[in-house]
């Protein structure tokens, strides 16, 4: 089974829950390196085994990744 789950969104779309859901990926790495082939505000990365979002940003992503999540 897949640990990571993505949500990620515009601001100004209100979907919410699973509307927001990107995709699964085995490694953190994977996850976020999704994230630059998307157009979004916004992105939780929710960890399954533990439950707890383990990288986020909220109306600040550009598209370029913030330096937290940089290698």
């Amino acid at each position: 089974m897949k640990r990571y789950l993505l949500f990620a969104g515009q601001s100004y779309y209100a979907n919410g829950g699973w509307a927001d859901w990107k995709g699964t990926f085995d490694t953190l790495e994977e996850a976020v390196a999704h994230l630059t082939k998307l157009d979004i505000d916004w992105f939780h990365v929710i960890d399954i085994q533990t439950l707890k979002a383990v990288k986020f940003v909220e109306g600040s992503y550009s598209g370029e990744l913030p330096d937290f999540l940089k290698g």
